[in-house]
């Protein structure tokens, strides 16, 4: 009750008049090329003084070096604490791989902007040739470091604070029903990001690690201005600039691409403002600005001479791209397919651009369901009892509807990118989309669930009809799928001497998708022993996409670089993970107690089912 009434006092006296927008004018465009092909190891290992940024380190790894030719992309999708949670054990396990160092891009949405906002900021342990990192931690050392469990921990905490003060503002007279983007803003910062820096001040998109790829964090426009990001020519002038200087703009051809913003030095430029002078956490405040419970961010268009017409406003990225690949679409199109989305100069974008032989890697960590599979959270239909149930019950079920619904699209909007891209085989450039999330483990052996479904509509076994898609060529193309899966099943799932190698626990990985109404979807809380089973889900999950890579390269296909395999089985530093004993012990208890309630009437016809995998 004091804290009840602490937060209606603390509403009143901080809700007299909206917060102007974070953003500050630029003096200069800052739009850099993404410089994918420096070497991986050098950026990780060599001295970092302190003013390097992440453009110069790359340029210096550049040099005298035959560079790489895999350009690596993480998505993270939205979905509250579930995603923050389950993107960070998923990048851990790829850091364990050899991968995670090796990306160029992580592009993030919602619950997993808070994941990827602590990767840009954090220092690796250890890193004692990095004298940003060094400076950091020696003023505070509550800092940020990329360290399993203290990751986890700082990750998986939790909105308990911002609930209760959305209960105080249901009852507090004349106060605004969401709260303020700078409020979460500023509790990002507190809970998440270490605190602050340099005297006090926010940490700044200038203060992002040097040696960590690109930060895309991703929101959604619901404004008129759509900041130059859309038009009918290829150059747009901008109120201020010389008559001589125009601004590029992006295209918008789809309507995902017509509702999105990034923030990354494109988009500032394209509204002629500073990212380097903003905080991280009004980034990720934009991307995870639920309807329900955050007010709708805003930045300035310094571009735009009418004051009024100057505002750009956001909501939640997960609103239109809950799995964050249009940004990771949109930066291929200018690397690989020659499509131009930035001012960079042609000869700086010549030195970068994708040629015949290269690939691209993205992979897609996704805790969202999809409708095929049933939405996840409790499904009881019902609300727990009391005034701060009753709001995390809301912001659940919405978050449920966004994340079956975001789910949904993205296996149509995968087909339109990814699929497309890979189809046209522009320059020979190889295309790779891989999967790592819930939907993953749900039948996985025979096919996954899509497949399943289409068998017993019997659509797989109807005659092509002639028309655009043909039936039987999908059919190959699954049932190549299905071989595949069920080599990974002898290989890694039914051997225990493997699951121990890849540090996997001794249950199926059905069994993390059939308890999925336990890994609540909340914006909330999740409580431990469910993040528990939550962690050894995206251990299950990387580890099956990396063996159907290991499996590949047997029948000649291509893995990223850095991937080391051996007999059939990816290579794994486990000392990278944490906690994964503790995990095996808590999550047990849950899975046991859902076999129990679940039994199966014919155990022996069970072996691709939820069962402990030493019964067999």
């Amino acid at each position: 009750m004091i804290r009840l009434v602490a937060l209606m006092l603390a509403l009143v006296v901080g809700s007299c008049s909206p917060p102007d927008p974070p953003n500050v004018r630029a003096g200069k465009q800052t739009s850099k090329p993404i410089r994918w092909r420096a070497d991986a190891d050098c950026i990780r290992d060599v001295d970092v003084p302190l003013g390097l940024t992440r453009d110069s380190l790359a340029l210096e790894c550049s040099k005298s070096r035959a560079g790489k030719s895999d350009f690596i992309a993480l998505a993270l999708s939205g979905g509250g604490v579930k995603a923050a949670v389950f993107s960070a054990e998923s990048m851990f396990y790829l850091q364990a791989l050899g991968l995670l160092h090796r990306t160029d891009v992580v592009s993030s949405v919602s619950g997993g902007s808070f994941t990827a906002g602590v990767y840009a900021l954090s220092c690796d342990p250890g890193d004692d040739r990095n004298e940003v990192c060094k400076r950091r931690l020696a003023e505070d050392d509550k800092g940020l470091v990329w360290r399993h469990d203290d990751v986890l921990k700082t990750v998986g905490q939790g909105y308990t604070r911002l609930v209760y003060e959305q209960i105080a503002r249901l009852v507090v007279p004349g106060v605004p029903g969401t709260i303020s983007s700078d409020r979460f803003a500023s509790y990002i910062d507190d809970r998440f990001f270490g605190h602050t820096f340099d005297g006090g001040r926010q940490l700044l998109f200038k203060d992002v690690n040097p040696r960590r790829p690109l930060l895309a964090v991703n929101s959604t426009i619901v404004s008129a201005n759509r900041a130059g990001l859309g038009g009918s020519g290829d150059r747009l002038s901008c109120y201020g600039d010389s008559p001589n200087v125009t601004r590029g703009w992006l295209r918008r051809r789809t309507p995902d691409e017509f509702y999105h913003f990034a923030y990354t030095d494109v988009y500032f430029d394209l509204i002629r403002s500073d990212l380097d002078q903003l905080p991280v956490s009004q980034a990720v405040a934009a991307s995870g600005a639920f309807p329900v419970l955050i007010d709708q961010p805003k930045l300035t268009d310094f571009c735009r001479k009418d004051k009024d017409d100057s505002i750009i406003t956001l909501t939640d990225g997960g609103t239109n791209d809950n799995q964050g690949i249009v940004e990771i679409y949109h930066i291929l199109a200018e690397l690989a397919f020659g499509e131009r989305r930035s001012d960079v100069p042609e000869d700086e974008l010549q030195k970068v651009r994708m040629r015949p032989g290269d690939a691209a890697f993205i992979f897609v960590i996704n805790s969202s369901v999809t409708d095929t599979t049933g939405p996840s959270g409790s499904g009881s239909g019902e609300f727990p009892l009391g005034a701060f149930g009753l709001v995390n019950g809301i912001i659940s079920k919405v978050s449920e509807a966004t994340d079956v619904l975001g789910s949904t699209n993205f296996n149509l909007r995968r087909n339109l990118y990814f699929d497309y891209a890979r189809a046209t085989d522009i320059q020979k450039i190889s295309v790779n989309s891989i999967d790592i999330g819930l939907d993953k483990l749900d039948q996985y052996p025979t096919g996954g669930s899509i497949y399943n479904l289409w068998k017993k509509a019997g659509i797989l076994d109807t005659p092509d009809t002639g028309g655009k898609t043909d039936v039987r060529a999908i059919d190959q193309v699954i049932r190549a799928r299905v071989d595949l899966q069920a080599d990974v099943a002898r290989k890694l799932i039914h051997s225990a001497d493997s699951r121990r190698r890849m540090a996997l626990s001794d249950y199926h990985p059905q069994c993390y998708f059939d308890i999925r109404g336990q890994i609540d979807s909340s914006l909330v809380s999740i409580p431990d022993d469910t993040q528990a089973c939550l962690r050894e889900a995206a251990r299950w999950s990387v580890a099956l996409s990396a063996d159907e890579m290991c499996l590949g390269l047997r029948a000649g296909e291509r893995a990223p670089a850095g991937l080391r395999c051996k007999d059939g089985l990816p290579a794994l530093d486990s000392r990278v993970l944490g906690g994964v004993a503790r995990d095996r012990e808590v999550c047990k208890a849950v899975i046991d107690k859902f076999i129990a309630a679940h039994p199966v009437k014919d155990p022996s016809g069970n072996r691709e089912g939820c069962h402990n995998l030493n019964d067999e």
